[in-house]
């Protein structure tokens, strides 16, 4: 299984050179960050189009996180980090159905600044880092007994 990561940094204004990308390197999935856009805005006709279906929580100018598959998503969440919201649309996860291998797995894409942690829109990304360990190791415990 082939996957990516790329900090688009406005999906609207990078749309043609994500779709040219996509159909270029063939990848299975793709994590999008900084989408800038709204649900309402995001490409998701083009996207399907190009052969990705999508998962995506996104807000206008700012932060936005995508998941692109070739493969059924499943399960998606839009808040893992004891949250019952992710305001500032940082995460984003869904569970992916491989069909060749007929396994699962989960995907998180994530956008956390470097920035120093000063104001209160940045202190999301300390909370998110704090809890997504014990998650990521809730996931993996259930996903063993399941």
């Amino acid at each position: 299984m082939k996957i990516a990561s790329w900090n688009i940094n406005s999906l609207r204004k990078r749309q043609e050179r994500l779709l040219d990308w996509l159909a270029k390197e063939q990848h299975d999935v793709v994590c999008l960050q900084e989408t800038k856009c709204s649900d309402d805005q995001f490409p998701e006709l083009a996207l399907s189009a190009a052969g990705y279906r999508c998962v995506f929580h996104g807000q206008k100018s700012y932060n936005g996180v995508a998941i692109l598959s070739r493969h059924e998503l499943r399960d998606r969440e839009a808040a893992l980090c004891a949250e019952s919201d992710d305001p500032q649309a940082r995460v984003i996860a869904a569970t992916i159905n491989s069909p060749s291998s007929h396994s699962q797995l989960q995907v998180i894409a994530a956008f956390f600044t470097a920035r120093s942690l000063t104001t209160a829109s940045q202190f999301f990304p300390g909370t998110c880092y704090a809890n997504a360990r014990p998650h990521c190791a809730m996931t993996a415990r259930i996903r063993r007994l399941a």
